[in-house]
């Protein structure tokens, strides 16, 4: 089943059609808001990431509230459970569109210019470990034991 049709099924408010979005996105009539799902296991940098969706006309995701959360995270959920078929990982995560600012453990800004009002980072994040992780991923598939705790990263936001 196609990550479309598994997405209409996992997350209750998505749709196939909504009023502005184009083939293959997918929206949320709660958030009034397109989502499209772009991935890769072979390494996909934030920018990388960012200019594929520049490209289409849009941005990496912005997160303004739990639902918000909620609805990306199921998003990328159905898209690692689709395509990892077979392939074994400690660790699955997904771009959204966070990026640092300054130099202080909490600045950041979305890419889109909108406000940074709402994280849902995991225990001791943001951290800026080596003094270079200037991006915002969510962890959506942890193996126990093989990078941390389940409870304490799953779903949760990791500056990389």
């Amino acid at each position: 089943m196609a990550l479309r049709d598994q997405a209409l099924k996992k997350i209750g408010d998505i749709t196939a059609t909504g009023a502005s979005c184009d083939d293959e996105w997918l929206y949320s009539s709660k958030l009034k808001s397109c989502y499209k799902l772009i991935g890769d296991f072979n390494g996909f940098t934030w920018e990388t990431a960012r200019n594929d969706c520049m490209s289409l006309g849009s941005d990496l995701a912005s997160i303004h509230s739990a639902e918000e959360h909620r609805v990306v995270v199921g998003l990328a959920d159905t898209y690692v459970q689709l395509m990892a078929d077979g392939v074994m990982f400690t660790k699955a995560a997904t771009w959204i569109g966070g990026r640092r600012t300054g130099p202080n453990r909490t600045d950041f800004a979305w890419s889109n210019g909108s406000p940074f009002d709402f994280t849902n980072w995991a225990g001791g994040q943001p951290d800026n470990y080596g003094g270079d992780q200037n991006y915002v991923q969510i962890i959506t598939t942890v193996v126990p034991g093989h990078f941390a705790p389940t409870d304490v990263w799953l779903n949760r936001w990791d500056d990389t």
